[in-house]
């Protein structure tokens, strides 16, 4: 009882030294709250509960109701009923409300959560920037920071200082509808943009008086989102465990130290709910990725357990799930916060105490950051209400157009000359809609109604607008079919596509709009990928009727619909999915030669229903038949054909690759080396042609053999160059040992080393270095070496231990740690496994020092709770080896285990102390695992 007593001594004094290093007010506001106020904070409302009937007002009684009374901690949203246009200084007005009633009744601030996820979208006369589909198709990181640089301060201008964006997942489901909000489907290429995005948001402007002075960025959504296994919103996500760590993790551990804020999502991982999921909220992002920032749910995620995933009861069953299984701080409880409040309610002053305090201060803490309790604003802080200026606008212009991609240009038929007298025709559904070239979350959640147009854009136009402002050009516009592919019609001049067709043989160019309705979310669901097909018979009947007219497709749209024969019947096919209002300028700038497109495909455009060869870095195995529409049986085996790969696009410059050197075809890895072995690569690109142009490098790895099947290539870092015609330059990768790691054949969740493993480096998109290794721009192969007892679980084991602290306390330091887990795999005795203690073991370890109470708890439970590694030295992890003996050091189940215990759980409990003070406890991050960098300058100018 003594040794117990004492180790509940130091535990508190441990907790009073981490309270002591937390907020003095986030302390001070907690410690005067009730039960009440606490799950008050952690509950965030859907504006339209506060707004009256027709969505021009907030409703005071209603504030002191929500707010004041109840001391609800968020809300969110945009204005989504009603006429009324809100301005930004009618949005500041409301922010200025809300804060004023949380004052009266002696509330924390409260904050407000907007979905600026491609510029500060739902608001009106701001910059509504690409989507992230676009961004990403820029490949250039400047232009990520600058978007969410812009979406920032246009939001906070409203009075609101939380972003819910970026978009973290990997587009690999070609169908599901959120594809145009992700950055595509690149590890990499996703971690680097969102990474950008955030800072750009989080920045903090030191020469502006703008208050709110600082926002937050949220990242969405956490985990597995964006791979429903059908493509359908919110279908069950279908990621293998080793997918899970292999790739959708990557871009995560890339930002979580920086993001403020995550958002968990709707879907469910291996058949348990994100929201109430103990793996993926605690032991793994709370745990391994060591996310400290504040957790919110997606729209009604907590209830959604009992209403969606039927995995509660009812509403207080569904509260119980999420606070006992996960880590979520905020509910988004949307539109129901008095059934929130009713099942909160019967929680009250029980077990879950600790956990809403917690959570309570993690939102506090946010508050804190973002300075709500020292910033008041109101309405006479000068906020203009100008919308951008024209610099702003100039720049988002220029984003615009870097992000369209020339994806097919036969016979060079672009540019065309603005001075020829051409007569063009400009049809199709998306050729004359600022909203279907915006997309979804455009001013309200499905984007810009079409006949609403006029009144939201402020600025840009449609392709057909700015086609005319061509001078010398005689432009027709004819309908020609609606977004369905049915008959139209514009002003009864023509009822079918027949309008099109009976002018198209007069033409010297016609410029065709194809595309998909506007969408987001589960709304968006499809059943196949196919256009409609009155939209692919349009092109194919202009293309009857006017066989020598150069035909131009012009693609919007959130996803990689099949074009079928569209690119068979087109000369130049510009992908432009969703680059906003700037559209139609930038599509002609392109056009008539003034712009240089320089886009490049951030995912594998698909040319079958199947969905064969998406992602590229699918399995080496993944492979199809040859004549796949002949008659069976097929025999012959080819990778997949699609209609483009990733990282395709044309340029008007012609760009020459050449000398490709390594700086070593060895790389040399050892446990005793402190410096990580690297593998420099270079290479010479030259602007052969006659005009200046952006060139997008991207380097590509091909493993030839390793013990889990691997990616038929893998980017390992790109970069962005402006070359001058006649100009070259020469561009350096650094790719570290650590980039080359993967999930390993015994483990499904560890990155390891393979002694003996080649591979070759490959620069292109079309580059393939596994068709044809002899290519000049595949180097030649690279071997990496490992230590001779190289054993990845013991790596992993031997990290563990030096990462908890408890390494010297417990006399297992890294060489004794590294001598005694290697030893039996390079045992002779072939029955013992060779991965040393085990995997077994590592899983064990992880599920103590990534719980969140380890730290309030003593090192002694590694060999407590798991196998205990001084007992046992020369046994693996199923027993095999000799039978330990008893002998000096080894402890045995008597008194002398119960006096050893009793010292370790004091000196555990010191160590405690100790690691909150930053001492030999303190835990420390292993080896990050992130996309590279090039040392270039990513800013086109």
């Amino acid at each position: 009882m003594l040794w117990l007593a004492i180790q509940f001594f130091l535990l508190a004094l441990a907790g009073s030294i981490v309270n002591a290093k937390d907020s003095a007010l986030v302390e001070k506001t907690l410690a005067g709250m009730s039960w009440d106020d606490m799950v008050g904070q952690m509950a965030q409302i859907d504006l339209a509960v506060l707004l009256n009937e027709d969505g021009t007002a907030l409703v005071q009684d209603q504030l002191d109701h929500y707010i004041g009374k109840l001391g609800v901690g968020s809300v969110l949203n945009n204005v989504a009923k009603g006429e009324k246009i809100w301005t930004i200084a009618d949005f500041r007005a409301a922010a200025v409300q809300i804060q004023q009633t949380a004052q009266k009744y002696k509330r924390p601030p409260v904050i407000w959560g907007l979905d600026s996820v491609h510029g500060a979208n739902y608001l009106y006369n701001t910059i509504t920037t690409p989507q992230a589909i676009n961004i990403a198709a820029t490949f250039n990181t400047t232009a990520s920071f600058v978007a969410g640089k812009w979406a920032s301060v246009d939001t906070r201008r409203a009075g609101i200082s939380w972003l819910f964006s970026p978009l973290l997942g990997l587009s690999w489901e070609p169908h599901w509808s959120r594809v145009f909000e992700t950055f595509g489907e690149d590890p990499v290429v996703v971690g680097n943009m969102a990474k950008a995005m955030i800072e750009g948001i989080q920045n903090i402007d030191e020469d502006s008086s703008l208050v709110p002075s600082r926002a937050a960025a949220c990242g969405k959504h956490w985990v597995g989102y964006s791979m429903p296994h059908n493509g359908h919103d919110r279908a069950p996500s279908w990621i293998p465990i080793r997918h899970l760590y292999q790739y959708f993790l990557l871009p995560w551990k890339m930002v979580v130290d920086d993001v403020d804020t995550i958002m968990e999502s709707y879907t469910e991982v291996d058949g348990v709910p994100n929201v109430a999921n103990r793996y993926t909220l605690n032991r793994l992002l709370r745990g391994k990725l060591g996310f400290e920032g504040m957790l919110v749910t997606d729209y009604h995620e907590i209830f959604n357990l009992n209403d969606w995933h039927h995995t509660a009861s009812d509403r207080t069953d569904a509260m119980k799930q999420a606070l006992e299984e996960g880590s979520v701080d905020m509910s988004m409880i949307a539109r129901e916060p008095d059934e929130y409040f009713k099942a909160t309610k019967e929680l009250k002053d029980t077990k879950y105490k600790a956990r809403v305090e917690e959570s309570a201060r993690r939102i506090l803490k946010l508050k804190e950051k973002l300075n709500m309790f020292e910033e008041a604003f109101n309405m006479d802080d000068t906020v203009d209400d100008d919308g951008p200026s024209v610099d702003d606008l100039r720049e988002a212009l220029h984003m615009t157009t870097e992000s369209i991609i020339l994806a097919q240009n036969k016979g060079d038929k672009l540019p065309l000359n603005a001075d020829d007298p051409l007569k063009i025709l400009v049809t199709g559904p998306t050729s004359r809609s600022q909203s279907y070239q915006t997309g979804g979350w455009t001013f309200q959640w499905q984007g810009v109604e079409l006949k609403k147009e006029d009144a939201w854009f402020t600025y840009g136009s449609n392709v057909f607008d700015a086609v005319q402002n061509v001078s010398s050009w005689d432009v027709v516009y004819k309908c020609g079919v609606n977004i369905l592919g049915k008959d139209c019609s514009d002003d009864a001049a023509d009822a079918s596509s027949d309008g099109a067709l009976d002018v198209a043989a007069n033409m010297d160019v016609i410029i065709v709009g194809v595309g998909e309705e506007n969408n987001a979310e589960k709304p968006g669901d499809i059943r196949n990928l196919h256009l409609p097909p009155g939209q692919v018979e349009l092109v194919s009947n202009l293309r009857k009727r006017a066989p020598d007219a150069r035909i131009i497709v012009i693609y919007f749209s959130g996803r990689a619909r099949l074009l079928g024969d569209i690119v068979e019947n087109a000369d130049a096919i510009l992908l432009g999915f969703l680059p906003g209002p700037y559209a139609g300028e930038a599509m002609r700038d392109i056009i008539i030669g003034e712009a240089n497109p320089s886009g490049k495909l951030p995912i594998t455009y698909p040319k079958y229903e199947d969905g064969g060869g998406i992602p590229y870095l699918h399995a080496v195995s993944d492979m199809c038949t040859k004549d796949e529409e002949g008659p069976l049986p097929h025999w012959d085996n080819e990778p997949c054909e699609v209609q483009w790969p990733f990282g395709h696009g044309h340029s008007y410059s012609q760009f020459e690759y050449s000398n490709l050197s390594i700086d070593s075809k060895q790389l040399q890895f050892s446990m005793n080396e402190k410096d990580m072995a690297s593998l420099t690569v270079s290479v010479n690109v030259k602007n052969s042609g006659s005009v200046a142009g952006a060139e997008t490098v991207l380097f590509f790895s091909f493993d030839e053999f390793r013990s889990t099947t691997p990616e038929y290539k893998r980017l390992r870092g790109f970069g962005k160059v402006f070359l001058e015609p006649g100009q070259s330059m020469d561009i350096k990768l650094s790719i570290s040992m650590d980039d080359l790691r993967f999930i390993g054949p015994h483990d499904n969740s560890h990155y390891i080393l393979q002694d003996g493993m080649r591979f070759k480096i490959g620069v292109g998109a079309h580059t393939d270095c596994r068709a044809d290794g002899s290519n000049a721009m595949c180097s030649d192969s690279i071997t990496i070496q490992t230590d001779s007892d190289y054993t990845g679980a013991c790596e992993a084991a031997c990290n563990l231990w030096t990462q908890s602290g408890c390494d010297t306390e417990l006399g297992m330091s890294g060489e004794v740690c590294w001598h005694d887990c290697t030893k039996i795999h390079h045992s002779n005795d072939l029955t013992l496994n060779n991965d040393g203690w085990g995997w077994n073991y590592v899983e064990c370890v992880e599920s103590i020092l990534f719980e969140p109470s380890f730290e309030t708890e003593s090192c002694w439970k590694l060999t407590s709770f798991c196998r205990d590694i001084f007992a046992t030295p020369n046994m693996d992890e199923f027993g095999n080896g000799p039978t330990p003996a008893h002998h000096a050091g080894v402890i045995q189940p008597d008194h002398v285990a119960f006096a050893f215990a009793f010292l370790s759980g004091i000196a555990g409990a010191i160590m405690i102390v100790t690691s909150m003070r930053g001492g030999v406890c303190s835990r420390r991050k292993g080896p990050s695992y992130e996309g590279v960098e090039m040392q270039v300058d990513t800013t086109i100018t």
